[in-house]
């Protein structure tokens, strides 16, 4: 016979302690195992009768309207709790189609041209055909950008990216902080067109990409406003007139070309002031007629100075949170008005009369937008948003 092996309490004790403490962690994650799954297929459930009350109501209607937003959800969350979970996903992409349907909205899958990097002002965005001029009035230049043939990429070609800047030295002086830019054709005694691009003080720095010099760098003039504007805000065109926003003067200054330069006084474009202080005007465009966007939104419809009454904007899903830029086709084709409305990361298509056609929305891409331009005739759309450009085509 053996003796008796001694006892170690300790290795005893842990045992007894481990043993339930094993079992109660195989009970918990059973537990909750079991329960995460019947969560999610109870997120399912409730999504598909959701979905099943929104299609009772008639589908693509108002009333079906709180039955989808509840639908997506339920659908959401199941997401959350399984990503890539595939009934979830199938009932979130049905429930966000039919709430895009219901306010208008148009999903975007924008291209990145270019990263101009972080800036702390909006940049202003200007596209003439295959090029695109960007001016960045913090940094104190412009850059230009060659688009390829289909418009969704860029041409790299060097020396090509920054066109003009702050202190370059442009025939006896040197270029002054940057205000707008803007194309303006020929016509009259204007026999070229070209890009002009508005300093502080009245000069204006003008490129016609036709000239170069002997090296083939691009051919840069440099004239002033007969009257320069005291506080100008904005700059636009149409056919060979430029026209300044002056927010101190409260008026629109229209100037008549001679030969190339515009040495001469303005005219008034508003007879009358106009019914709204141009204070706190944010964005100008034209296409025979003047549109005029404010900081709150509103846009006001100008024709030959006096407002057009006949124009309202109504209709929006919600109400314009920060407006950032407007556009409309430079040619005069214009059938839209284009918003880009930075607090709703979207872009806004309105009527001719103001009323609401559709909103575009392109996830990350519109998330911090500045600037805005298209091209109706090419059916392509550009931004600038959190220093990247972007072109999408329009639908």
């Amino acid at each position: 016979p053996r003796p008796i092996p001694k006892e170690n309490r300790t290795a005893m004790v842990a045992i007894a302690i481990g043993i339930p403490v094993v079992l109660a962690i195989i009970v918990a994650l059973a537990y909750l195992s079991f329960g995460a799954e019947a969560r999610i297929q109870g997120f399912i459930n409730q999504a598909e009768e959701e979905a099943a009350l929104a299609q009772a109501a008639g589908g693509i209607s108002e009333e079906a309207r709180a039955h989808w937003e509840a639908a997506l959800g339920h659908a959401s969350a199941a997401i959350t709790l399984r990503p890539g979970e595939p009934a979830a996903t199938t009932m979130q992409a049905q429930a966000r189609t039919a709430l895009d349907l219901l306010d208008g909205i148009s999903r975007l899958q924008p291209a990145q041209l270019w990263d101009f990097g972080p800036g702390t002002l909006p940049r202003q965005l200007l596209v003439h055909g295959q090029m695109i001029f960007v001016l960045d009035p913090a940094g104190g230049w412009v850059a230009r950008l060659t688009l390829n043939p289909t418009g969704d990429g860029v041409v790299e070609r060097e020396g090509e990216s920054v066109l003009v800047q702050t202190g370059q030295l442009i025939g006896e002086g040197e270029v002054a902080d940057l205000v707008d830019l803007a194309w303006v054709g020929p016509g009259g005694e204007r026999q070229t067109s070209g890009l002009l691009i508005l300093e502080e003080g009245g000069a204006l720095v003008s490129y016609d990409p036709a000239w170069v010099d002997e090296g083939g760098a691009a051919r840069l003039g440099r004239s002033f406003l007969g009257t320069p504007p005291a506080s100008p805000r904005a700059v636009g065109s149409f056919g060979d007139r430029f026209y300044v926003l002056d927010s101190e003067a409260g008026q629109i200054w229209r100037y008549e070309p001679r030969g190339n330069t515009y040495p001469e006084r303005p005219d008034r474009y508003f007879v009358t002031p106009p019914p709204r202080s141009l204070a706190d005007a944010r964005d100008m465009a034209i296409d025979g007629n003047i549109y005029i966007l404010y900081h709150d939104g509103t846009i006001l419809k100008f024709l030959q100075g006096e407002q057009q009454l006949d124009f309202d904007v109504r209709g929006l899903p919600d109400d314009i949170v920060e407006p950032v830029a407007l556009a409309v086709d430079p040619d005069g084709g214009s059938d839209v008005i284009y918003v880009a409305d930075r607090g709703n990361r979207r872009v806004l298509v309105l009527e001719l009369d103001g009323a609401f056609r559709a909103q575009f929305r392109a996830d990350d891409a519109f998330d911090a937008l500045e600037a805005l331009a298209v091209d109706q005739a090419a059916g392509r759309l550009y931004v600038v948003s959190g220093g990247r450009l972007y072109a999408a085509s329009l639908p």
